[in-house]
């Protein structure tokens, strides 16, 4: 692969120069020459460290955490593109069971039965994990501490609704 130059490679990434720029200028992702003209010129390398540098950014962290994981000498594509793959298998189980909750009210509702209180704090709180996503140390959290309140707890937080059971 030849290098490429700035603007090209902000289209192949989907970010923008500037964002490119910035990154330069902090130290993430410097271009491994200029031309003489002065263009920054990416090459394999770094459009791999890029690539990492993205990645990461999709696990939430900060571009300092970033800074700091690429700077670990074990860093590598591999092991990011590894993370990857494990976190985006955690977002899959997640949202398969956030689709059979959701299946399992509409059920209900569909055969006119009632949906309780309990059902719906549940859903709600699974489609607020989702929206935010969670780590798997804390959705293990939220499960253990919605062990630790038990189901009366929670059954007695709110009033009934209408059309809503309070009892599963």
């Amino acid at each position: 692969m030849k290098s490429m130059q700035v603007g090209q490679l902000a289209r192949h990434s989907g970010l923008t120069v500037r964002t490119l720029h910035h990154y330069d200028e902090i130290g993430l992702l410097s271009p491994s020459r200029r031309s003489h003209t002065a263009y920054r010129l990416y090459g394999p390398d770094d459009v791999a460290r890029l690539t990492q540098i993205l990645m990461l950014r999709r696990l939430n962290l900060t571009l300092a955490e970033i800074r700091e994981i690429l700077a670990q000498p074990e860093s590598s594509l591999q092991e990011t593109l590894g993370q990857q793959i494990s976190h985006l298998r955690e977002k899959i189980e997640f949202q398969t069971r956030l689709v059979e909750r959701l299946e399992a009210i509409h059920r209900r509702l569909a055969q006119a039965e009632r949906v309780s209180v309990d059902q719906l704090t549940r859903l709600m709180e699974m489609m607020t994990m989702f929206d935010k996503y969670y780590t798997s140390e804390q959705m293990e959290y939220l499960k253990k501490r919605g062990e630790e309140l038990g189901e009366e707890k929670i059954r007695h937080a709110g009033p009934s609704l209408h059309g809503v059971s309070d009892t599963w």
